[in-house]
């Protein structure tokens, strides 16, 4: 489901950021007057105000990816992407479980856009969008996870980010690999248990048909 190639160059987009935060600044400029163009006024003011300070970020080091975060990345995009079941930042210790462990400082970022994830991450309508730049810019940060998805024309990004933390290595389930994964698309608290209603709803995302089960 995550595109491999999208998350590849979010991942290039945000260490280039990091690395070199007023790297961004041409591309920032050239949103903002396109964005004012489009009349998304708000959007390129948003832009416009971020600019002012981009002199104000320093180097930082470039992210390492987590197979663990990526995989909990992943997970979560499934849930965003069919309208349910997005994860509370207070259950997000809980969901990452079976992925990774003895994380230090995990933070979110979920962004919807079609163009440029900085910009993106920018204009976002999410009331947390500071928060998201505090937490791509934070210095204490080491490891990231990272799943996209192009849902009708819009890319949703799913960013995990931690400070340190010790990979699971996940069982590999063979033939049962496909429905292990649809198991767990509904398994929001990783559990191991599914009531009656959500094992329906994982038998129906395989395909299965109701006589089937």
């Amino acid at each position: 489901m995550s595109n491999s190639k999208l998350s590849n160059t979010v991942l290039e987009n945000i260490n280039s950021f990091r690395s070199n935060p007023t790297s961004a600044q041409r591309s920032l400029q050239i949103s903002s007057k396109a964005l004012s163009k489009s009349k998304n006024t708000e959007g390129s003011r948003m832009i416009e105000e971020f600019l002012k300070d981009l002199t104000k970020y320093s180097s930082l080091n470039l992210l390492t990816v987590s197979k663990g975060l990526s995989k909990a990345a992943e997970e979560h995009l499934k849930r965003i992407v069919r309208g349910k079941n997005i994860i509370a930042n207070n259950d997000l210790t809980t969901f990452i479980k079976p992925y990774v462990k003895n994380q230090i400082n995990l933070r979110e970022i979920i962004v919807e856009g079609d163009i440029d994830f900085v910009v993106s991450l920018i204009v976002s309508a999410n009331n947390t969008t500071n928060n998201y730049i505090s937490s791509l810019t934070n210095s204490n940060a080491n490891f990231i996870g990272i799943a996209c998805s192009e849902v009708d024309n819009f890319t949703y990004t799913v960013l995990y980010l931690a400070d340190s933390l010790e990979e699971i290595e996940v069982e590999n389930y063979g033939e049962d690999q496909e429905l292990k994964e649809a198991f767990d698309l509904f398994d929001i608290y990783s559990t191991g248990k599914l009531d009656e209603i959500a094992l329906k709803e994982a038998f129906l995302a395989l395909g299965l048909e109701k006589d089937n089960y």
